[in-house]
């Protein structure tokens, strides 16, 4: 459809609401449709602007959560007791379906939960270039999995995704770049941020995924560098409580 006229509709804006018909054509917001566009009656209907999800792993909505009693102390503990739970045969069933189809699954999920943009914390799949994909992926971003994740281990090479150091250097300052950090309760977590500090990944583009072990001093340190955090209470409960 290259265009179309929702009328009847009440448009939400940041500051309030306005009752008013909405005309679209080639995908985009116009003042008016072309005369034969369809009208579409969207009485007592609220229109919203698409919402942007700030941080998600597209390609794994559709894995079964880790079962577990105990909560955990950082997102470490979690990733190994999850190498276990790769084997369980729901997990295999998921994991076998391809990735592009995992990746529309995630897409798709996050547009009927009205999402229309989202940063994708993992590599770029060829499913995004797609003109047909659900969602707007943000593409300029760069990004690293998180601290353990993406230094070196012993072979010298980084256990997933790209190097932190690296990444965040190749990374343009207009653009944000990613990473998962303090996301945890222990000491573990408690002491991220003074080494992303350290390395020189701290700056006004950095943003930092849960947060949750920041201690005072470090909300301080955010605030003055003007970085910014992306906050996952749901994930959040489920792994520490």
């Amino acid at each position: 459809m290259k265009g179309a006229v929702l009328e009847n509709a009440r448009v939400v804006h940041h500051d309030g609401v306005e009752s008013r018909p909405l005309a679209f054509a080639n995908g985009r917001v116009v003042a008016t449709a072309a005369p034969d566009s369809p009208r579409i009656d969207l009485r007592d209907h609220l229109i919203f602007p698409g919402l942007i999800n700030a941080h998600d792993h597209l390609q794994l909505n559709a894995i079964p959560q880790l079962p577990h009693n105990e909560k955990f102390g950082n997102s470490y503990e979690w990733i190994d007791a999850f190498s276990s739970h790769l084997k369980e045969p729901s997990v295999l069933a998921a994991t076998r379906v391809s990735s592009e189809t995992r990746h529309w699954h995630g897409a798709l999920k996050n547009l009927f939960a009205g999402v229309t943009t989202v940063a994708h914390h993992d590599p770029w799949h060829v499913a995004f270039d797609d003109a047909d994909f659900p969602v707007h992926v943000l593409r300029e971003a760069g990004w690293s999995h998180s601290l353990r994740l993406g230094m070196p281990g012993e072979d010298g090479l980084p256990r997933y995704g790209p190097p932190v150091r690296g990444s965040f250097c190749a990374t343009s300052a207009e653009h944000p770049w990613v990473i998962h950090l303090a996301e945890g309760v222990d000491e573990v977590a408690a002491g991220e941020l003074s080494q992303l500090d350290a390395l020189g990944c701290l700056a006004p583009n950095t943003v930092l995924v849960h947060g949750v072990g920041l201690t005072s001093a470090d909300v301080d340190r955010v605030i003055e560098v003007g970085a910014s955090v992306v906050w996952c209470p749901a994930s959040n409960l489920e792994m520490f409580g």
